[in-house]
């Protein structure tokens, strides 16, 4: 839910407002690790197992969209969110190895709203010590995984909402 809102608040930040392109979003967002759920990752031990682990952990953007092709009502570009949202800019992530322009300008948000919060889910401190750890890891992709122009509006639109808890 988490990853779902803060792409919402992202894509609205950025322009897109129409209600149908931010509930796309938001679907993609929200079921963006549902093929985890379908080959039930956390079952595996990654320490006993690491090869296994990774194997099956790098699947799980397929098995996510192949699960929800079959579901009436999940959009396509929802879907195609769930597929790439491990894609990385310069053309090294996962499953297909997509780059730049090949990724979805959806996913490319999603993306950042998940990789900002995985940072803040597992760092220490408080909660605005992690909001604030996460934004500085995010500076360093130079372009790695994320596409720098975009990457650098999304820090200036997650800046003005660190917690002040």
């Amino acid at each position: 839910m988490n990853v779902a809102n803060l792409s919402v608040y992202l894509a609205f930040s950025m322009g897109l407002n129409k209600q149908e392109d931010l509930e796309l979003i938001y679907t993609g967002a929200m079921l963006h690790d549902y093929g985890k759920v379908v080959i039930d990752i956390h079952a595996i031990n990654p320490i006993k197992l690491p090869q296994k682990y990774i194997s099956e952990l790098k699947r799980h953007p397929d098995v996510g969209r192949i699960s929800l092709l079959m579901e009436n009502g999940i959009p396509n570009e929802s879907i195609k969110i769930i597929h790439e949202h491990h894609e990385r800019h310069d053309g090294k992530g996962y499953p297909k190895g997509l780059k730049a322009s090949q990724i979805s300008e959806y996913t490319k948000i999603v993306s950042i709203a998940n990789y900002f919060d995985n940072i803040v889910a597992k760092g220490t401190g408080s909660l605005k010590i992690k909001q604030i750890n996460a934004i500085n890891q995010l500076q360093k992709d130079n372009g790695h995984f994320f596409e720098p122009t975009l990457l650098q509006k999304c820090i200036n639109y997650l800046k003005p909402v660190i917690s002040e808890v």
